[in-house]
């Protein structure tokens, strides 16, 4: 039963236990670990790494979907390499007598369980051309890749135990991986490919672990990034995708609130360009309309555009176009726009071809609102047929470079996280900073 009496072995010092079967213990009095059971086991435990668990208490309740723990006993490991990496496990116990874990590691956790012996399958070439080496395995018919290894060293001890805690003490432990999900398994230095222990689990974000204390705490600032743990925040690559997509089809529907809502100021349907007089310049030969001045009219939205769209049907295997100057009324502020048309057609041995339009659409951004007026020259290539050109002008609220940018960056920003998160995750892991055959050979 809960708090039944036990003595240490090796001061006969009395305590109660927090769990009715809990063999392994450590006295409160002279620290060290005893089991009631084997009077000849004691082990002395260093203080040294107390303060290093010190965030949940002996006795603390956590709840999750199996049912209801008591925190029972604690363990501070530390990697025997990377000797930085100091971590605790917070070690629940049930009424069934099963155990389950929380891991903390720089604010960062996860929460694993004793699995039974993972059904491996050889191991499998990579998919990933920017980590060719990464290993990947299947576990329980998923496929999880081998995040990070490493010797383990247990630095402190406290609380009690169903099993010895010191007994995984310089194993080597595999730490596999699959979106969030977790595979650990250990084997004996020098006893490669036979398993020890295996646990099964998953990342979790700090508010996760706090739903299923039952005494709140204040939880640590997370430092740096760890793996496929979550990141700083409540979100990850696959939600970033997600909110990407949300966001981009948010922008299209305000691209198109933009087109319904522009509405139309002017139309120039009888500028004519005839004539044999050409010039010549830039745009080699060509003939002008004389010029024509539109009607004045408003802009009402403030750096708003004009869009003139441009059409000419009378087209045939040549070029047309318009020179538009954009005149504030009451400033002479000018701002030009030149729209060209072109389209050819003709037969060869593949048929009937044709190429261009007849239509052509030019834009004026960042237009302060006032009164405006258009003065427009029409040109066509020189010697060809009269023409008539159709101007129609719509104002609108705005430019939409922006959104078009901002549209661009999200999918630009995704295919980069898309070609390079396991790259970053595998480099974090600091595989490329242990000797895998040196580890395992000896």
């Amino acid at each position: 039963m809960l708090g039944h009496q036990v003595f240490c072995t090796n001061c006969n010092h009395q305590r109660n236990a927090l769990h009715a079967q809990s063999k392994w213990l450590v006295c409160t009095a002279c620290q060290h670990l005893f089991s009631p059971d084997d009077k000849n086991v004691k082990i002395k435990i260093s203080t040294f790494r107390a303060a290093q668990c010190e965030l949940l208490k002996l006795g603390d309740e956590y709840t999750s979907e199996k049912g209801t723990y008591i925190l029972t006993g604690k363990i501070v490991k530390q990697e025997l390499i990377d000797t930085s990496a100091i971590w605790t496990e917070y070690c629940f116990t049930n009424e069934n007598n099963e155990n389950l874990f929380l891991s903390e590691y720089n604010g960062h956790w996860n929460q694993i369980e004793e699995a039974e012996t993972f059904d491996f399958l050889q191991e499998k070439p990579s998919n990933s051309f920017i980590n060719p080496n990464k290993k990947n395995v299947d576990i329980e018919n998923g496929n999880y890749y081998l995040y990070h290894h490493y010797q383990l060293k247990i630095d402190y001890v406290e609380g009690e135990f169903n099993f010895n805690p010191f007994e995984d003490n310089g194993n080597i432990a595999f730490e596999y991986v699959k979106r969030g999900h977790l595979r650990i398994v250990e084997e004996k230095r020098g006893n490669k490919g036979i398993l020890s222990f295996c646990y099964k689990g998953e990342y979790l974000f700090p508010n996760e672990v706090l739903a299923g204390l039952t005494r709140k705490i204040d939880m640590p600032d997370k430092i740096g990034y760890v793996g496929n743990q979550p990141f700083y925040w409540n979100w990850d690559i696959p939600f970033f995708r997600l909110m990407s997509l949300f966001t981009i089809i948010a922008m299209l529907g305000i691209a198109f609130a933009f087109y319904i809502e522009k509405k139309q100021i002017a139309k120039l349907d009888r500028i004519f360009i005839r004539g044999d007089e050409s010039k010549n310049d830039s745009l080699g030969l060509y003939k002008k309309s004389p010029l024509v001045v539109s009607t004045p009219f408003e802009l009402t939205y403030d750096y708003g555009l004009l869009s003139v769209e441009f059409t000419c049907d009378d087209l045939q295997n040549d070029w047309a176009g318009a020179e538009i100057a954009l005149v504030n009324t009451k400033t002479d502020e000018t701002r030009y726009c030149v729209i060209e048309a072109e389209y050819y057609s003709g037969t060869d041995s593949d048929g009937a071809w044709r190429e261009g339009s007849h239509r052509n659409t030019g834009v004026i951004e960042h237009i302060p609102k006032g009164t405006y007026q258009l003065e427009i020259q029409a040109i066509a290539q020189a010697n060809s047929n009269p023409k008539t050109i159709v101007l129609d002008i719509y104002a609108a609220r705005g430019s939409l470079n922006l959104c078009w940018t901002f549209v661009g960056m999200l999918i630009i920003l995704n295919i980069i996280l898309w070609l390079v998160e396991d790259y970053f995750i595998w480099l974090k892991g600091g595989e490329n900073s242990i000797n895998w055959d040196s580890e395992n050979s000896s």
